[in-house]
């Protein structure tokens, strides 16, 4: 019996064969410091194609593994040599061509303080990441339908303001135009007229605000530009905004759209808190991945995780499989999210 307290004789001739309906048995393997392999069970044997009697007290860990798979784990490898225990994912091509996503665990074997060899365990998770992926696919779907009502009801409303109530100002002011009235009532008809003309513009700007009909138009960054202009406008805000690469034109109108609104909804909450300090707002693109980086200076306060807007973010960068940040400095409160657009593949150890 090997130092393992494995015998070379515990590993039987059963043969074992990838099947789509149930998970292929777990493997186990035991290495010495020297690497070489001490035991292997049937199923990893029958995985890298080897017979035990080649393998047992005769074979290295890189040749048993393959030098691929042992080069792109070499660090976690050499680490639970020293003691580190390593847990992660990966996905496992058979020799023989098979292939699983495995969950692999590698714990060192330590006697009294002093490392001995390492067990590695190997188990197939591919069933359970494919219904992870299938709930994920069902939440995301739901979230999409979400969003779409969402931006579905405010394009109503916008349009509303822009046709019935913007033309039925419109009647009134050609109305008053044409009719002749004294002296007298100059003064309040100019009066008159020149707040209907402000009514107009300002539910202009507020169903451009509730849906940005330039933005299929005139593209994110004008958009954006704009909307940047109104804060300025209207709060007295410095915002400096940086957007170098124009290929994020490229984007299809959905992904422009919550660029948009998240930008839109972080500068709300903003105003929200009265929070008119200075802005940099950064968009950096490449290859259908986006990074957005807020940068607030001074700010007092925090911002309302509670509130629909801050919801409104948090799903819209789930949604496109990414991820953000936030964070105070002494000067600063910075916010840092990273979107990865459809066409992206993730790549996972």
């Amino acid at each position: 019996m090997s130092d393992s307290g494995f015998s070379a004789e515990d590993s039987g001739s059963e043969r074992y064969v990838t099947h789509p309906s149930r998970p292929y048995p777990s493997m186990l393997v035991y290495w010495d410091m020297d690497q070489v392999c001490r035991y292997a069970n049937d199923a990893a044997l029958n995985w890298f194609q080897h017979k035990k009697e080649d393998v047992i007290d005769r074979m290295r860990l890189t040749d048993f593994v393959g030098k691929t798979l042992y080069q792109d784990n070499q660090s976690r490898i050499l680490a639970a040599q020293h003691g580190k225990p390593a847990r992660f994912e990966k996905k496992l091509e058979s020799p023989a061509g098979g292939k699983l996503t495995a969950l692999i665990s590698l714990m060192p074997d330590v006697t009294n303080g002093r490392t001995k060899g390492v067990y590695g365990h190997a188990a197939d998770i591919g069933q359970i990441r494919q219904s992870a992926d299938k709930v994920l696919s069902d939440e995301k779907k739901l979230l999409h339908a979400v969003i779409a009502i969402q931006e579905k009801e405010r394009s109503v409303i916008a349009e509303m303001l822009r046709d019935n109530v913007n033309q039925l100002l419109v009647y009134v002011s050609l109305m008053m135009q044409g009719k002749t009235m004294g002296k007298d009532n100059q003064r309040f008809t100019e009066d008159m007229m020149q707040t209907i003309q402000q009514a107009i513009l300002e539910l202009n700007r507020l169903s451009s605000h509730l849906y940005p009909s330039g933005l299929s138009l005139l593209g994110l960054i004008p958009s954006i530009e704009s909307l940047l202009s109104e804060y300025r406008s209207d709060y007295g805000m410095d915002i400096r905004f940086l957007a170098p690469d124009p290929r994020m034109e490229e984007l299809a109108h959905d992904e422009k759209l919550s660029v948009f609104r998240i930008i839109q909804d972080y500068l709300s909450l903003l105003t929200n808190n009265r929070q008119f300090s200075p802005v940099d707002i950064q968009l950096r693109y490449r290859n259908r991945l986006l990074q957005l980086q807020i940068e607030v200076q001074h700010p007092a306060g925090s911002a309302e995780k509670d509130s629909d807007a801050y919801r409104d973010i948090r799903s819209r960068i789930e949604f496109y499989n990414g991820h953000f940040r936030e964070y105070t400095t002494a000067a600063k409160r910075i916010f840092r999210a990273r979107l990865v657009f459809p066409g992206v593949t993730a790549v996972r150890n």
